[in-house]
Formats: structure tokens, sequence, C-alpha cells
């Protein structure tokens, strides 16, 4: 099965899932990022924009426009808001996943 998308490319629902997942793990990453002091703004801002951003064209999904939405207002959190927001970008990742795994499950 194939991800519906706006350009009409053939994306495997495998390829997104891995995809996903990897965008889980490098999403993830920010929470050492921060704890350890390290540029975690630098990492965010390019996670954002040269990642997530650049695939929004791609995928017609109101959960990726809510992961972005969450991820961007990060920058200027209070640690604990930080981590949560973080959690919730990961949930949103998840339910992402879900949801292509159910429609490949279907087909």
């Amino acid at each position: 099965m194939f991800v519906k998308n706006k350009y009409g490319y053939k994306i495997t629902t495998e390829s997104m899932i891995q995809y996903l997942n990897m965008t889980k793990n490098n999403v993830y990453k920010l929470l050492p990022l921060r704890e350890e002091g390290n540029e975690w703004k630098k990492y965010l801002t390019s996670l954002l924009e040269l990642e997530l951003k650049g695939c929004e064209d791609l995928f017609l999904d109101v959960n990726f426009i809510a992961l972005i939405s969450k991820l961007n207002s990060l920058h200027n959190k209070s640690f604990y808001l930080y981590r949560k927001g973080v959690f919730e970008s990961l949930k949103i990742i998840d339910k992402m996943i879900e949801k292509l795994e159910g429609e490949n499950n279907e087909k």
C-alpha cells in the first residue's frame, strides 16, 4: 500500500512507518540534549526547518500539523513544559504510526 501525498509520489506504508520511527528517535534526542546543556535549540530548529517542514507538503495528515506545531512551541519553554511537549510529540508520532498500520491492515 502507498501513502497518499500532495505530489502523487509512491511512498510505501512500510517506508513511511520507518521514517516516522526515525523521526521519533530524533524527537526523543531533544530530552538529553537539553538536560545536558547541549545545543538543543539548534537541533530543534534543524529538525523542524530541514526535516519536518520539508515533508509537510508530502503528508496530508492533521497529526503531522499538530506535531510541527507542538515542536515549534518548545523553543522558549521551561524544562517542565519542554519535556511535556516532547512526550506529547512522541504520542502524536505513535498515533500517526498506528493510523498507517491500521490502513495497511485494511488492505
